[in-house]
C-alpha cells in the first residue's frame, strides 16, 4: 500500500509540472501567481509579470480590455482577443491574441519582449523562455560540467561551447562573476 502512495505521489508531482513553462527575463527567473503557459505553439505571460520585469510602466484600460506598457520612447498596447497589437501606434499582427487566463492577462512574451527592443530565445527541452535585455546581443558560452555561464569565450581558459539564454537557465547555470557580475 505505502509503495502505491508513492508510485502516485510521483505521478502527481510529474503531471503538476508538466506543460509548465519557466520564465528568465536575463539571468532571473521572473515568478509569477498564474504560471507562463503555451497556447498555440506561443508562451504567454502574466502582462504585468513580463512588463515590470523589463523596466516598462503599465496600464489596463478596462472598458476596452487593452493593456499597454511603455519603456522610453516605445509603446506597446495590446487588447484581450485581438490579434492586432499596436508598437508605438503602429498595428502588428500577433500570432496568439492576448487572453485572460486564471484571472490574468497573459500576452505573447516574444512579441511583447521584441518590441521593447530585447531578444528572446527558447529551450523546448526543459520549456524555458528567456529574454536577453541586459545581456542582449551578447554570446552565452558554457562548459560541458560547469555551474556558470559565460559572456566571454576566454574567460578563466576554459574550453566553452555556444548555447542560448534559455538554454543555460533551463540547465539551472549562474552567471559568472568575473565575466558578467551579480
Amino acid at each position: 500500500m505505502k509503495r502505491v502512495l508513492v508510485i502516485l505521489l510521483v505521478v502527481l508531482l510529474l503531471a503538476t509540472n508538466a506543460g509548465a513553462v519557466s520564465l528568465y527575463v536575463d539571468y532571473a527567473q521572473i515568478k509569477t501567481d498564474v504560471m507562463p503557459t503555451i497556447v498555440g505553439g506561443r508562451t504567454l505571460v502574466p502582462m504585468r509579470a513580463i512588463f515590470e520585469a523589463l523596466g516598462a510602466t503599465v496600464e489596463w484600460d478596462g472598458p476596452s480590455r487593452t493593456a499597454t506598457g511603455v519603456l522610453g520612447d516605445k509603446t506597446v498596447a495590446i487588447q484581450i482577443d485581438n490579434t492586432t497589437a499596436y508598437v508605438n501606434g503602429e498595428a502588428k499582427t500577433l500570432d496568439v491574441p492576448a487572453k485572460i487566463i486564471g484571472g490574468r492577462t497573459m500576452v505573447p512574451a516574444r512579441f511583447v519582449s521584441e518590441s521593447l527592443g530585447c531578444s528572446v530565445t527558447w529551450d523546448g527541452e526543459t520549456q524555458t523562455a528567456a529574454v536577453a535585455n541586459v545581456l542582449n546581443g551578447q554570446k552565452i558560452y558554457i562548459t560541458k560540467t560547469g555551474k556558470h555561464f559565460h559572456i566571454d569565450s576566454t574567460c578563466n581558459g576554459g574550453t566553452y561551447f555556444e548555447c542560448t539564454l534559455a538554454q543555460a537557465m533551463g540547465m539551472g547555470l549562474t552567471p559568472c562573476g568575473k565575466c558578467i557580475g551579480n
